[in-house]
């Protein structure tokens, strides 16, 4: 441990600052990193490559032909209520053709119906030769 440093010595502020002018300061830093960046992209090479993308006012323009978010709302709550009342017809419709098929059922009941309506006359004079002592 040849470089070991002594932390119990006071410094003054002149050894401080002689110290601290051995280190970059943060003017430096900058100047470097800008140095640096130009190195790989000049202004006019960016300028160039930002070309290609849409600025604020070409977006504003073009998001212009799109519905806002009311006009959505406006129009779902008007495709809402042709939902409502399209149900309420075919509802009603339904209900309509239920009633009209059961009004059907009971035709079709009645005429089967009439075909045995004697029938419990004819059963009763065909157990009475078949049964002629028992009384039903």
């Amino acid at each position: 441990m040849a470089n070991e440093i002594d932390m119990s010595t006071p410094v003054t502020r002149a050894e401080l600052k002689e110290e601290l002018q051995r280190f970059p300061t943060k003017a430096d830093l900058k100047a470097a990193l800008k140095k640096e960046l130009e190195r790989f992209v000049t202004k006019a090479e960016l300028k160039k490559e930002l070309e290609r993308f849409a600025t604020k006012a070409e977006l504003k323009k073009e998001l212009e032909r799109f519905a806002t978010r009311v006009d959505l709302e406006v129009w779902g709550g008007a495709l809402y209520e042709r939902i409502l009342e399209s149900e309420r017809r075919l509802l009603k419709e339904l209900a309509s053709l239920a009633s009209a098929h059961q009004e059907e059922i009971m035709r079709m009941i009645v005429v089967i119906d009439d075909k045995y309506k004697d029938l419990p006359d004819r059963m009763r004079r065909v157990e009475a030769v078949v049964f002629p002592g028992e009384q039903r």
